[in-house]
């Protein structure tokens, strides 16, 4: 009897998990941000100025829901005769564990700075942790996150100028941004893959992917998503799928079920009309379901040998996995995160 490897029973829900608004470098304001992307079918939206994190539950109605989040950035050195094009930096999205949250992870209210955001700073924003291109500061701030209930997300890469040293020592981030739109439509395409996500699963970086529209102005809304399964459209359910992983990212294909059937075997991906599925593992071990000229909507993977060879072979069990990836006609891709061998057998 096949098992969904999804562990809501509850409906899919479109979220923009990186924007921005009037409160830091965006060019609409948060109420304008609801009206555009609800127009577009979205129910979730992560509001993630620069420094300052603002509750907009204001917003909420029966079919959309503001998540409390804001992003930081970590910068490098930076001469005074370079200019910004040299200056690398790490930025990441947190996501709070309540929507009245006032707890900052590593605060600075003086690196509150980008667009608007020195005139939302909040009284109760304070601290004085050094947010400079340094690991062990950037894992300070995934640790405290983490400490006070926040998740996290490491955001657009190639933008940022990681260089995989960049990001090999990363402590354990809960998402990898996959797709930005903002990114991608500056130019940046390698912010539209799935290579630094597998990089991170390679390393026992265990974490989930998301594609994102980091909306500043009208052209990039729309264009990338999560998708999250939960039970219910509230703060809670929300957080919880986001915490175990029951999403996909996309900017074209849906994922409807990924389902594993463990007396033969098989995992079976459902989703919209594709050219590709392809199985991914942590080895030299893949499928591909799809001839790139027939549309496909279903896909079974035989897992058998790659089950048998773990159990004889692998030296780290651990780390073993399997994840999906969804091509459309257009080239566009969903992907899914990556499945544990503990959560199949």
């Amino acid at each position: 009897m096949k098992k969904s490897l999804f562990h809501s029973d509850g409906q899919f829900y479109k979220a923009n998990l990186h924007g921005h608004t009037t409160i830091s470098d965006g060019q609409e304001t948060p109420e304008e941000i609801k009206t555009i992307y609800k127009g577009m079918g979205y129910q979730v939206i992560a509001y993630t100025d620069h420094d300052v994190m603002i509750d907009h539950s204001d917003l909420n109605d029966p079919d959309f829901l503001a998540l409390t989040s804001f992003e930081y950035e970590y910068d490098g050195p930076n001469p005074l005769y370079l200019g910004f094009d040299f200056l690398p930096t790490y930025h990441f999205c947190l996501y709070a564990p309540r929507p009245d949250e006032t707890y900052y992870p590593q605060a600075n209210p003086a690196y509150a700075r980008i667009g608007n955001a020195a005139n939302y700073v909040q009284p109760y924003y304070k601290g004085n942790a050094v947010h400079d291109y340094n690991i062990s500061h950037v894992n300070a701030l995934i640790k405290d996150a983490h400490k006070h209930g926040f998740l996290i997300a490491f955001n657009h890469p190639k933008w940022s100028v990681n260089r995989y040293q960049d990001y090999d020592k990363l402590g354990p981030v809960d998402f990898m941004e996959c797709g930005n739109t903002g990114c991608f439509l500056s130019g940046y395409i390698n912010d539209f893959t799935d290579t630094v996500f597998n990089d991170l699963l390679m390393n026992g970086h265990y974490c989930f992917p998301t594609a994102t529209d980091d909306g500043h102005s009208k052209r990039d809304y729309g264009k990338a998503w999560t998708m999250i399964k939960a039970d219910a459209l509230n703060y809670d359910s929300i957080l919880a799928s986001l915490r175990c992983g029951d999403l996909y990212a996309s900017w074209g294909p849906e994922i409807k079920e990924i389902a594993y059937d463990p007396e033969t075997c098989t995992v079976t991906v459902s989703g919209s009309p594709v050219r590709y599925i392809s199985m991914m593992t942590e080895r030299r071990a893949a499928q591909l379901a799809g001839d790139g000229k027939n549309l496909i909507s279903e896909a079974d993977f035989d897992i058998r040998r790659y089950l048998q060879d773990d159990l004889a072979y692998s030296p780290d069990r651990e780390r073993a996995f399997i994840r999906f990836v969804l091509v459309d006609a257009e080239g566009n891709r969903a992907i899914s995160r990556a499945y544990r061998l503990n959560e199949l057998v």
